[in-house]
């Protein structure tokens, strides 16, 4: 009885000694910290890095060398009297770009950049989901562990009852073996519920990119979801963030398609060489 009433006192969760963390709280780190968004936030800026760059013109390319001057020189500068043959050049050579094929380019990567933000935010709703998932069962566990802290109470109570009756033969030794081993089962629930509990605790702490270990109570007093109308298949489109993931690589699609034959225009250049 001692055994599994210091389980039951050491299984206790100090929720009143801990911070309160809130949803909103919850889902605003996850959007901040997460890992997995934050690697979609890197790729969407290097594509708008690229869209940015796409009209950009090609850097002009300066060159200087021999032209038309042979490696041996020795035979020549004995037939021409210690004359050598060749010239020094100087080049200077600019493309310049077809403006059709920057914008189609340009297109292009925007296209991809907005295929890279649609499915940060199917993967944001996904981890969003998953957390709110984890906070409203750890609700239901803490207030299940707190009936059990209330029924221990009870057990303990019975069972010094019926210890105290023992000795004057009110009671059996089997009732006092079955409120002990009711005790023990008791302990058992409280034990599995706090490992569950913890599981959603470390859950939400890897959601968030913060220490498994870093303990936070949660707020009991949720409010009430609106009511939902009848199911509309477009309104459900608009709203969701996959299917508008779907419609941008479509769209990405047939961008791409129109920029084929703009990719085999020319490329002109100009150089100057003296």
């Amino acid at each position: 009885m001692m055994f599994a009433t210091g389980l039951l006192e050491l299984l206790a969760v100090p929720a009143s000694a801990q911070r309160v963390l809130p949803l909103d709280s919850v889902l605003r780190a996850v959007r901040q910290r997460n890992p997995a968004l934050r690697q979609y936030d890197y790729r969407a800026q290097a594509k708008q890095a690229a869209v940015a760059g796409a009209t950009t013109w090609e850097a002009p390319k300066v060159s200087a060398g021999y032209w038309m001057t042979p490696y041996n020189q020795r035979p020549i500068k004995e037939l021409n009297n210690g004359q050598g043959m060749g010239m020094q050049m100087v080049s200077v050579e600019q493309m310049l770009p077809n403006p059709a094929k920057q914008r189609a380019q340009r297109d292009y990567l925007a296209g991809q950049a907005a295929v890279v933000q649609a499915d940060q935010a199917a993967s944001f709703n996904e981890l969003r989901a998953r957390a709110r998932t984890l906070y409203y069962e750890r609700i239901v566990l803490e207030k299940k562990l707190r009936v059990l802290d209330q029924s221990a109470y009870l057990l303990d109570f019975l069972l010094k009852i019926a210890q105290a009756r023992y000795p004057y033969n009110q009671t059996t030794l089997a009732s006092i073996y079955q409120v002990q081993a009711r005790v023990a089962m008791h302990a058992n629930d409280h034990a599995a519920l706090y490992g569950q509990l913890r599981q959603r605790t470390i859950a939400l702490n890897a959601l968030m990119a913060r220490d498994p270990a870093t303990e936070f109570a949660v707020d009991t007093l949720l409010p009430t979801p609106p009511g939902t109308g009848p199911a509309d298949t477009a309104a459900l489109a608009a709203r969701r963030s996959d299917v508008r993931g779907l419609d941008q690589s479509l769209a990405w699609c047939a961008s791409a398609s129109r920029s084929r034959p703009a990719a085999a225009g020319p490329i002109l250049g100009c150089a100057t060489t003296t």
